[in-house]
């Protein structure tokens, strides 16, 4: 996923300003989907398997894999925009 080097593109956005929001997001998505974290833009968070279910150990354990990506991505796609947002 996201390395330190690729903390380079979101310097190149400057912070939003109020103005020409529709081409500051989409510029914001492609810095995302380069850094391959724009997927937590548009997916749930993953939920735990029900209890009983057929393969219940394994199921739990790709739960708890894609879970810990998912919170890892989301915080890196989160402070990715906290950085170029007016409110940081």
């Amino acid at each position: 996923m996201a390395m330190n080097s690729d903390a380079s593109y979101m310097k190149a956005i400057k912070k939003f300003n109020g103005i020409d929001f529709p081409l500051w997001k989409k510029m914001i998505e492609g810095i995302l989907e380069f850094l391959e974290l724009d997927y937590v833009l548009y997916t749930v968070k993953p939920f735990p398997p029900t209890s009983g279910i057929e393969d219940y150990d394994e199921k739990m354990y790709e739960y708890h894999f894609k879970l810990e990506q998912w919170e890892k991505d989301n915080k890196l796609a989160k402070e990715s925009l906290s950085v170029q947002s007016p409110m940081a």
